[in-house]
């Protein structure tokens, strides 16, 4: 289960098996039955970062959904689409 405290610990940074991860910003958008929709900022985004780091909180990921990179927002653009 997830637990908003585990969450909020997540602003001070992490270690997981030796690797340091930065602070990062998570919340619990909406449960249904066993599944959790959170959503997840990273200053880094280092290999596999959201997945070691929900695993060390003894969360499995299922998917992923980036919705913005840097200062940019996705927004609507479509799969595939490039924008200027």
């Amino acid at each position: 289960a997830v637990h908003e405290r585990e969450l909020a610990a997540l602003a001070k940074g992490v270690t997981v098996e030796g690797v340091r991860y930065g602070p990062i910003e998570a919340g619990l958008d909406s449960r249904q039955g066993a599944n959790a929709w959170l959503t997840v900022a990273l200053q880094e985004g280092k290999n596999r970062e959201v997945l070691r780091v929900m695993q060390h909180l003894g969360l499995h990921v299922t998917r992923l959904i980036r919705t913005a990179y840097g200062p940019f927002q996705l927004g609507s653009l479509p799969r595939g689409a490039v924008e200027e």
